[in-house]
């Protein structure tokens, strides 16, 4: 899965919901089903550091540099609108 963008994507978007690097605790049940969503996030770091010891720091890299790119055509789409507004 890792071998294509595609597949990266999809990785980086279920470990951005699994809130692997948040505090789940919040006093309350909810506590419980976000540590469990958060431990499958973790086991998924653990699937993906088997592929080999630069695999999640790969991962980490091309999904820092694909939302920098996300963030820039985000700003090119707000300035164009403000240019159209007038």
């Amino acid at each position: 899965m890792l071998s294509t963008p595609s597949g990266q994507h999809v990785v980086w978007d279920i470990l951005s919901r699994a809130g692997i690097y948040h505090v789940t605790h919040r006093g309350n049940s909810e506590s419980t089903f976000l540590e469990g969503v958060r431990s499958l996030g973790l086991q998924i770091v653990a699937e993906v550091g088997k592929q080999g010891p630069d695999a999640y720091p790969d991962l980490l890299r091309t999904m820092n540099v694909f939302e920098e790119q996300l963030e820039a055509l985000d700003m090119d789409e707000e300035m164009n609108q403000e240019i159209e507004d007038g």
